[in-house]
Parts: structure tokens; C-alpha cells; sequence
């Protein structure tokens, strides 16, 4: 009896033993993250904006250079990335137009921090520095391959470096950066568990205690991924940055919230047969027809191409995804030019399958 009723003496006050308790750690982590402003953004929900370097050395992947400028739209979990042609050229008026890639590794034969500083101001420079970046990730691919250790998928879609066409790269980096968010959305314990091995320089902003956020948060919220190619336009010698495109690009589409519901307005769309087999372009301009999307024109494409390719040019990204869910695949490419007379190209790869009446039934 005397344990029955010291027990409902106590019960009340372990139970507001334990509310304090809880409220005190919230209130010591939050004091932490007010302290740290990528954890404040993350709690606070605000846009976070990262720009990325990878580069090659002499005993891995030389002379290739990789860049993207990543802006997590925190509000509606999406991940915008632009992957930058590091082919393209950058214009100083005291020096003869050179590409990116070539400024950087010149610079970098002397000192490579230098070359990475250069290569930023030369890449904002294109932007029109309407991207400021909260924290950097600066890598040659050693380490950035040393950092998913024990992730081959990783590693054999770093190692592919032919590419027949720009498409085809910017599938390979969409395929990475959807690996890289599914082990993010894996074991959050794991992931913060091999950030001893994560050793921020002093002028980076992104500490052990952010980058574990990060991964707590990416861990419970399932994003999208957006992925943009920045504009460029393709001279007969060179590749040259498509300035007025690159300005809207950022002003109506990248920094805009994306609603990824709005799913009506590619009105204009044009369909190419990249599968190798006959009719798929037809077939898939049929389907498309069905729900209410304006397929103008249908046609054989000179590539053959593993995967279907969605490429959306007016920044439509809910639109996009429709397609890819009417056709049950496809990976979507932003690949913006405000001039385009098409709203969205498609490329129907091998690995779409689409059967009508003029097909034979599958044994």
C-alpha cells in the first residue's frame, strides 16, 4: 500500500521531471542553432544557397572540372541545382576570352586555393552575382569519392566521363546528386557518425554541427530534386554564356517558389525516338495527346539514349514531372531558353515501354 501511493506521489512529478528535461534541451539546442547560421536557416526554415567545386589532380581524372550552384527551396523541400559548363568562356577585358576549365587549371599549376577563388569570382562574375553562396564545398575527386566509401553506384557514375552530348552529362550529375539524397535519407546515425572524419577549413561556414543538421534534416524530409543546366549558347568555336538567359532564368524561375502542382501551361512540346526501336516517338506523342499536352511534332532522334530525357525550357517544372509520370520514367532536365518555340522536349530512351494496338501482346 505505502508503494502504491508514494508511487502516485511521484508519477506527477517524474512526468514534469521529464517535460522540463525536454524543454531545457530544446531550448540548448536552439540557443546552439541561433549561434550557427546554416542550422538557423534550417530551423527557421529559410533558403540555403551552396556552391560546389570538383576538380581533377594528376593521379585522378585530369583536366576535369565540375561545378553546380545549389539552392534548397526550404519551404517546399526542393533542391534546385545548376550544373555549370565549365567549357564555357569567361570574358576579362584585360585578357584573351578563355574557358573556365582552362583559367582554373592554369591557376591552379601555381596555387590551387588561388585557382579556387578565381574560379567563383569568374563564375559570379557570369551570373551577374545574383548568387551568393551560404557556405562552399571545395573538392578534387578524391576525396569527394573518399566521402562515399562503400557506395559503388557513386563511384561507377563519377568514373563516366564520355559523354556524346551535354544531355547526356547532365544525366550522369542528376543520377549522382539522386544517389547522394537517397544515402542522405538512409541512416541519419551513419551519416553523422562518419562526419569525424569531416574537417571544415577555418574560413568555411559549414561546421561538423551544421553538416549534422543537414543530414537530420534531410533524413525526415523528403525532397525533389530540380535539376537546370545554366544557359549557354554554342558558337561554331566556342561555348559562350547565354547572359540575357541566365538573368531570367534566375529571376523567374530559380529564385521563384516552385509550385510543383502546376501542372498545365507546356502547350508546345516536341517528342524524339532516342530508344532504337520503331514508333516510340509516335506512341509517346499519343499518350501525352490523352492528357490534354500539345505534342506538335514527333521524330527520330540521331542519339541512342539509355534513359528518357525530359527537357523542360520554359522553367515549368510541375509540368514536367506530369510527363514523366504519364510516360512512367524519364529524368527532367531544366534546360531554359525564354527564345525556345517548344515548351519541353522529350528523348524517349530504352527505357521507356509503351505498348498500343499495333503492338503484338508480350508473350
Amino acid at each position: 500500500m505505502r508503494f502504491k501511493k508514494a508511487k502516485k506521489i511521484l508519477l506527477p512529478f517524474a512526468a514534469s521531471a521529464i517535460i522540463i528535461l525536454i524543454v531545457l534541451l530544446a531550448a540548448f539546442y536552439i540557443n546552439l542553432c541561433a549561434k550557427d547560421e546554416i542550422s538557423k536557416k534550417i530551423l527557421f526554415k529559410k533558403p540555403l544557397k551552396c556552391a560546389v567545386l570538383l576538380y581533377g589532380s594528376q593521379t585522378l581524372y585530369p583536366e576535369r572540372l565540375e561545378s553546380f550552384l545549389i539552392y534548397y527551396e526550404r519551404k517546399n523541400s526542393i533542391v534546385k541545382i545548376i550544373s555549370v559548363n565549365t567549357d564555357a568562356v569567361f570574358f576579362d577585358k584585360r585578357k584573351i576570352a578563355r574557358s573556365l576549365k582552362k583559367t582554373f587549371f592554369e591557376a591552379a599549376k601555381k596555387d590551387i586555393k588561388t585557382a579556387v577563388e578565381k574560379f567563383y569570382l569568374n563564375l559570379f562574375s557570369i551570373v551577374d552575382d545574383s548568387f551568393e553562396p551560404d557556405f562552399y564545398i571545395s573538392a578534387d575527386y578524391e576525396t569527394f569519392l573518399k566521402t562515399f566509401e562503400g557506395y559503388p553506384k557513386i563511384k561507377s557514375l563519377v568514373s563516366q566521363t564520355d559523354f556524346t552530348n551535354r544531355d547526356l552529362q547532365c544525366l550522369t550529375q542528376l543520377e549522382i546528386a539522386e544517389n547522394i539524397v537517397k544515402l542522405l535519407n538512409g541512416s541519419a546515425f551513419s551519416n553523422i557518425i562518419k562526419l569525424k572524419q569531416y574537417r571544415p577549413n577555418q574560413d568555411e561556414v559549414l561546421t561538423k554541427f551544421a553538416a549534422g543538421n543537414l543530414i537530420l534534416h534531410f533524413k525526415f524530409n523528403k525532397v525533389k530534386i530540380m535539376f537546370c543546366d545554366l544557359p549557354v549558347k554554342y558558337g561554331k568555336k566556342r561555348i559562350e554564356p547565354d547572359r540575357e538567359n541566365i538573368k531570367n532564368f534566375f529571376s523567374q524561375v530559380y529564385y521563384k517558389p516552385t509550385d510543383i502542382y502546376l501542372q498545365n501551361g507546356a502547350q508546345k512540346i516536341e517528342v524524339k525516338n532516342a530508344s532504337g526501336r520503331p514508333r516510340m516517338a509516335e506512341k509517346a506523342a499519343w499518350l501525352l495527346r490523352d492528357e490534354k499536352f500539345d505534342v506538335l511534332e514527333w521524330s527520330n532522334f540521331s542519339f541512342i539514349y539509355e534513359k528518357t530525357i525530359i527537357k523542360e525550357s520554359k522553367g515549368n517544372f510541375g509540368a514536367a514531372l506530369k510527363m514523366a509520370k504519364i510516360l512512367k520514367g524519364g529524368k527532367i532536365i531544366i534546360s531554359y531558353d525564354f527564345q525556345s518555340f517548344y515548351e519541353a522536349s522529350v528523348f524517349i530512351g530504352k527505357d521507356c515501354e509503351i505498348y498500343d494496338k499495333l503492338d503484338r501482346k508480350k508473350l
